[in-house]
């Protein structure tokens, strides 16, 4: 049903009436990975669920990463669908750092050989994000290191700080993998192998375990230093 007709079979449920798009949407979207990748109906679900209730955070962090898991071959139309919704998000919620966050690594891991008005567009997509995120009061204090880098044109530490949160953000092993096989095409190619990823992951959390395991995570960073594996040095050295 359209935006209107749903909220009048609401009968005053809205809420209730997203829920329910909402456990129709994952389905549609699972149900198209598996078929035919069309997922024609997929911004027409996002548009409704936030319609009914603009409210619930999660419909934008997911429609945020369903916009760029529906193609194998990211494109800056995916990016900007995705981002648009995020932004969505980050205006609904002003003290929410993350959908911001999100946004500005859309726009950082996945376009493949962009054109130079595509990379334009794309660096000022990472800036306006992430000065919209580092606003944000709870902010992590890497945010604004990452702008930090981008304003002294250090990819690699932009690269570095971006991958770190990640790893730090996200458990979902099927989704992990789904992103990085993405991850590879964008600005941070070279940082972003998945082999790479996991062992960093696993290095984490063997110092964190034995070092400071009564710190957060993210204080953790700040005070101790993860040394690279032998595949990660062998792919900064290929780099440089």
């Amino acid at each position: 049903p359209g935006r209107d007709s749903a909220s009048a079979f609401s009968l005053g449920h809205r809420p209730a009436m997203a829920d329910w798009f909402w456990v129709r949407s994952v389905l549609y979207f699972a149900g198209e990975l598996q078929r035919r990748h069309r997922f024609e109906w997929l911004m027409s679900y996002l548009d409704l669920v936030i319609e009914l209730d603009p409210d619930f955070v999660e419909i934008y962090r997911w429609g945020g990463t369903a916009l760029i898991l529906r193609t194998n071959k990211v494109t800056l139309e995916d990016v900007r669908l995705a981002n648009q919704i995020l932004e969505q998000g980050a205006t609904r919620f002003p003290d929410d750092w993350g959908l911001a966050h999100m946004a500005a690594a859309n726009c950082s891991y996945y376009i493949s050989k962009p054109s130079p008005q595509e990379k334009l567009e794309l660096d000022a997509c990472r800036r306006k994000f992430l000065q919209l995120a580092a606003d944000r009061p709870s902010a992590p204090f890497y945010i604004s290191l990452s702008l930090a880098a981008l304003d002294e044109g250090d990819e690699e530490k932009y690269c570095a700080l971006l991958i770190d949160s990640y790893l730090r953000t996200s458990s979902d092993p099927v989704l992990r993998e789904q992103v990085e096989r993405r991850m590879k095409s964008g600005m941070c190619t070279k940082t972003v192998d998945p082999s790479i990823l996991r062992s960093y992951q696993k290095r984490f959390d063997a110092a964190w375990n034995a070092a400071y395991p009564y710190l957060e995570p993210d204080l953790f960073v700040h005070v101790h230093e993860i040394e690279p594996g032998p595949e990660q040095e062998e792919s900064l050295n290929e780099s440089r």
